[in-house]
């Protein structure tokens, strides 16, 4: 009978699935809030003109900085009326992202169908779904995935690869990511903790930047500390989660 739990070597794999690369031709910024909302990024996102924001909330500083410099931003999140603010750059949809459309939701597909493609360069992907990440990554067209140069995001709940089933999830949704892209910036949300998966200690949210294989030349597993120099801690009351030490 197979064991409804994930193994310690199950674990240690799906944690290499995110396990970040050193890029050798991009450094790094940091765009959006200095706290919770800002992501670490490869410095080719400078050049974008076109990024896909799925859930915004209230902090639309990382959609701010991109529209300052003429990208269009297509913005999705289901849970607001409005954006804070607006941009004549920014084009707002009452939506959210789901596994399959309904009334409330679109597919990734639809998502990508609303864009306008035609003078795209160096387009970006942001999402922060607050867990519906994993369906919605898992029935998406890989091809549409792939049409992003660069995606950052928030994941979530991700100690509960306790669980045989949320590990097949998850290790399905990561390795669907790493298929066209590679991981190249890892933080820890410390709005949330640590938690010992099978021996292994996992971070339950973790915000992570990929760059798509065919834009990047990589050179090996990053040796950079985690948290590194652009990070900040999301909850600024509390000091940063650990991963690496200097």
């Amino acid at each position: 009978m197979e064991n409804p739990n994930a193994s310690q070597g199950e674990v240690l794999n799906l944690l290499n699935l995110f396990r970040p690369w050193h890029m050798v031709n991009f450094s790094k910024i940091r765009l959006g809030s200095p706290n919770d909302g800002g992501y670490v990024l490869p410095a080719l996102a400078l050049e974008s003109n076109l990024l896909v924001s799925i859930g915004i909330g209230n902090d639309i500083s990382f959609d701010e900085e991109f529209a300052k410099r003429g990208a269009q931003i297509y913005q999705f999140d289901h849970t607001i009326e409005a954006p804070p603010y607006t941009h004549p750059n920014m084009h707002f949809f009452r939506k959210g992202w789901g596994a399959v459309a309904s009334e409330q939701l679109m597919s990734f597909d639809q998502i990508v169908d609303v864009v306008d493609w035609s003078n795209a360069r160096h387009p970006v992907l942001k999402f922060d779904v607050e867990g519906a990440e994993w369906g919605g990554l898992n029935s998406m067209n890989p091809e549409h995935l792939a049409r992003f140069e660069i995606v950052t995001a928030e994941f979530h709940n991700i100690e509960q690869i306790f669980y045989r089933a949320n590990y097949e999830l998850l290790f399905s949704a990561f390795s669907k990511l790493s298929a066209r892209h590679v991981p190249v910036h890892l933080h820890v949300n410390n709005y949330q903790g640590v938690t010992l998966v099978s021996g292994v200690p996992v971070p339950c949210v973790i915000e992570l930047t990929y760059l798509r294989r065919d834009c990047g030349v990589f050179g090996g597993h990053s040796t950079e500390p985690i948290p590194g120099p652009l990070d900040q801690p999301n909850n600024k009351m509390a000091p940063d989660i650990c991963l690496r030490p200097f």
